[in-house]
């Protein structure tokens, strides 16, 4: 069996899915949903907001240069989703 449903339409291409049919996944499903594929610190709250997602995964949206991690980036990425967490509460 499967534990999670991961929905990563830009297949590491950091491409922006429609948040709107993963929503759409995500209530259709039984299994917690992970949301992947370009997510960046400027998108992630509307993401979250829209999607619902259990989980999110990022790479490429927090990257200065392909393949180089920027700490900045990735302590605004989780400063923003724990603010749509927040925003949910």
């Amino acid at each position: 069996g499967f534990d999670a449903i991961l929905l990563d339409s830009s297949m590491g291409r950091g491409l922006k899915p429609d948040w709107n049919i993963c929503r759409r996944i995500r209530e259709m499903s039984r299994l917690p949903v992970i949301l992947a594929g370009g997510l960046s610190p400027s998108n992630i709250r509307d993401a979250i907001r829209i999607v619902r997602p259990y989980g999110v995964d990022v790479s490429s949206g927090v990257e200065s240069s392909p393949g180089i991690k920027d700490a900045h980036m990735i302590r605004e990425f989780v400063r923003r989703v724990r603010g749509a967490e927040l925003d949910e509460v």
